[in-house]
């Protein structure tokens, strides 16, 4: 991918397609991703990043046309804001 959110989604498309979960992590702050990694290893869910205040839209068309029914999110407020959150909610 160009970036750190594109390749994240082109892996978690390689990897496991017909995933109904996501991990999201803050794409800013790296130690979210990497303390979730067990717990998507074990539940073979991809973990996916994000910006603090935007999704970035490689992940925003990525939810919309997959099978995801539940996104575990990863840090608090100050690494993703509920705007962000309630994006994945509004359809």
């Amino acid at each position: 991918g160009r970036d750190r959110y594109e390749t994240a989604v082109a892996i978690a498309k390689a990897t496991n397609p017909d995933s109904q979960r996501i991990y999201l992590a803050s794409g800013e702050v790296f130690a979210d991703a990497l303390v979730a990694g067990p717990a998507a290893a074990k539940d073979h869910a991809p973990i996916l990043l994000t910006r603090r205040n935007e999704a970035p839209k490689v992940l925003k068309d990525y939810v919309e046309k997959s099978k995801i029914k539940q996104i575990t999110i990863i840090g608090g407020q100050a690494t993703i804001t509920d705007d962000v959150v309630k994006g994945f909610f509004d359809k």
